[in-house]
């Protein structure tokens, strides 16, 4: 198999980190209650070598973009809860945006509008950009304008000419071409407009649960830094204006180490070599010396706002 290009810069300096089979993340899923068919996960089957990449040249990481989930995928993950309603970016962009005096918002891959929701509250007019069609129908019952079509699809005399702001919340990490994708959203900006990204944090809880299914393809295909925000801002011809970032907490420790046991002898690899008990310990310390106010940057979803 040929090894992919960086998908963020387009460096060939490319070398493996880690690598997981097939089986091995059908078998974390299954480890964390949910099972796909194995339509859902292709191309990827369970003798499939699925590598995370690092790429030498600007460092961002990773996997084969063959792998990158289906729409069959994506229907049997929603079969269950998948959209949150509630989001700490959600907060971080509604400040920026009100500051600003932002009017119009677009949300690209947000479900039933959780976050229109909340923008239309503060009285911006929204527009939605979603896939599912239950989704769309929920939103458009709420009163939402929504689109049922893909990102490159929607023609600017549909959302009157452009927004004010493009919000992609935990979308751009399931796209394999990701430079692409905010080029393409930002076609939908008007001049000076705004965009926020929110993306899973690859340090995320100090780096304590790396075998995490949800991180790895078919649903995630990239893994993100902060410092990897300038890159694609530059490279889709826009800039970083702010940046933003969830707390870590003390009881993510613990669940992290938790998992982590939990995942590796799902599928046969080494587990910490500590327990609950220590696990419960670390939060405590955690929490009672106030580390989330030294250590900010360590939560679930890091985020940056993009300027045209």
């Amino acid at each position: 198999m040929t090894t992919p290009t960086c998908p963020l810069c387009g460096s060939h300096a490319i070398r493996e980190i880690d690598a997981l089979s097939g089986e091995q993340i059908a078998a974390l899923w299954r480890c964390t209650g949910r099972q796909f068919s194995a339509e859902a996960m292709r191309p990827m089957t369970k003798d499939s070598t699925v590598s995370l990449y690092s790429c030498g040249a600007c460092g961002f990481r990773f996997y084969d973009p063959r792998f990158a989930g289906s729409a069959h995928f994506y229907e049997e993950m929603m079969q269950q809860e998948y959209y949150a309603a509630v989001k700490p970016e959600f907060e971080f962009v509604l400040r920026f945006a009100q500051r600003q005096r932002v009017k119009r918002v677009l949300d690209v891959g947000g479900g039933d509008g959780p976050f229109l929701d909340l923008a239309r509250a503060k009285n911006m007019e929204t527009f939605g950009v979603e896939l599912n069609p239950l989704a769309v129908a929920r939103a458009v019952a709420k009163g939402h304008r929504m689109l049922n079509k893909k990102l490159e699809e929607v023609p600017l005399d549909e959302i009157d000419g452009g927004v004010d702001l493009v919000t992609l919340f935990q979308v751009v990490e399931h796209v394999p071409n990701p430079v692409e994708f905010v080029q393409a959203a930002s076609r939908l900006l008007r001049p000076e407009g705004y965009m926020a990204i929110a993306v899973p944090n690859e340090y995320r809880g100090l780096g304590l649960l790396p075998y995490d299914p949800a991180n790895w393809p078919p649903h995630h295909v990239t893994r993100w830094r902060k410092k990897d925000f300038s890159r694609l801002a530059a490279l889709a011809g826009m800039r970083v204006v702010a940046r933003g970032s969830d707390i870590l907490y003390g009881a993510m420790i613990e669940r992290f180490i938790i998992s982590h046991n939990e995942l590796s002898e799902a599928i046969g690899l080494r587990r910490y070599r500590v327990g609950k008990r220590f696990a419960r310990i670390v939060s405590f310390l955690y929490r009672k010396s106030g580390c989330k106010y030294f250590f900010p940057r360590l939560g679930l979803s890091i985020y940056a706002i993009l300027q045209k």
